[in-house]
């Protein structure tokens, strides 16, 4: 489930084009891969700034026509759709599914292993209501990849709250008892990494657009708009206060080559012997990105330079 961004003489460019594509990132090498830490930069931002940025995207792309969303996309045909400038949203998914994906070699990818978002749709303002935010029933009112929160997680919480809805979400995640992320068939695991390092949680309460066809079902009309909602929902429409929480894993940006990753998360459902899970491989090729127009046009700016520094100093 993000490059950072020069003359003594032309002829210096190129060189120094080229030394600045990729930034200097930190992490652990894993089957060729550099898995990051947890407190690293990514793209300029906290990784729990991007977990804001991952929801505000996926939650705006309508999954119409079926699979069109990342997240409900089972062939990997729409993870381009998780692109940003500077960085690649891979998605998790509904259950078991295998996605063949290509990315550019040049941006870090981020792994959502499992997560949560918590958001007041539906709710009403009347505590008496059937509809009101502690009487809806387990799934309407979360829109996490996978919806298992604990069957109190509502009862007596505040909708505008942004603190209410961090404990309910917080109540889903604590329930994940097991994580793996393999690369090329290798655990992160044994090189050391502990996968429940990575939780992160939305610094603040953010908004994202709620659109028709929401991936989650949680814009249609089934509880979209309650009676007892004291102000009616248009699509589209932002949709706030909303929160996150979960467990992100930054992979710095691949070589050319192939790959795969396999992430796995399982938790508990109302303390019972039943687990729900998800299971997400992506088989990847990770290809060069075609220099620009402009590049191109400053590298043979800088060739011209060359050679016109040479004819000057051979006549």
């Amino acid at each position: 489930m993000n490059s950072k961004h020069l003359s003594k003489a032309s002829f210096l460019l190129p060189t120094l084009l080229l030394t600045v594509v990729q930034p200097s990132l930190a992490g652990t090498i894993v089957g060729g891969v550099e898995v990051l830490d947890p407190d690293e930069l990514v793209a300029g931002r906290t990784q729990a700034q991007l977990t804001t940025e991952w929801w505000q995207l996926m939650r705006s792309i309508p999954n119409d026509p079926v699979g069109n969303n990342p997240i409900a996309d089972e062939t990997g045909a729409a993870a381009g759709l998780g692109e940003l400038s500077d960085i690649f949203f891979l998605a998790g998914g509904f259950s078991v599914v295998t996605r063949d994906i290509t990315v550019p070699n040049n941006k870090p990818l981020f792994v959502p292993l499992v997560n949560i978002s918590v958001d007041n749709i539906g709710a009403t303002d009347d505590p008496n209501d059937p509809n009101f935010f502690g009487n809806l029933p387990i799934d309407s009112n979360d829109g996490g990849i996978v919806t298992v929160p604990d069957e109190d997680c509502f009862v007596g919480a505040n909708p505008d709250n942004p603190a209410s809805l961090r404990d309910c979400a917080a109540s889903s995640i604590n329930t994940i008892n097991a994580l793996s992320l393999t690369i090329n068939g290798i655990d992160v695991a044994t090189a050391g990494i502990d996968l429940f390092d990575y939780r992160q949680k939305s610094p603040e309460a953010f908004s994202y657009l709620g659109v028709d066809g929401d991936v989650f079902g949680n814009a249609d009309g089934d509880f979209l708009n309650n009676p007892g909602q004291s102000i009616q929902l248009q699509l589209p429409t932002p949709i706030f206060p909303t929160v996150s929480d979960g467990f992100w894993v930054p992979v710095a940006p691949l070589p050319k080559g192939r790959y795969t990753l396999q992430f796995i998360s399982k938790f508990d459902i109302d303390d019972s012997d039943d687990e729900a899970f998800q299971n997400v491989t992506y088989n990847i090729t990770s290809v060069p990105v075609p220099e620009s127009n402009s590049v191109l046009g400053l590298l043979a700016l800088g060739a011209f330079g060359i050679g016109s520094a040479l004819k000057g100093k051979l006549t």
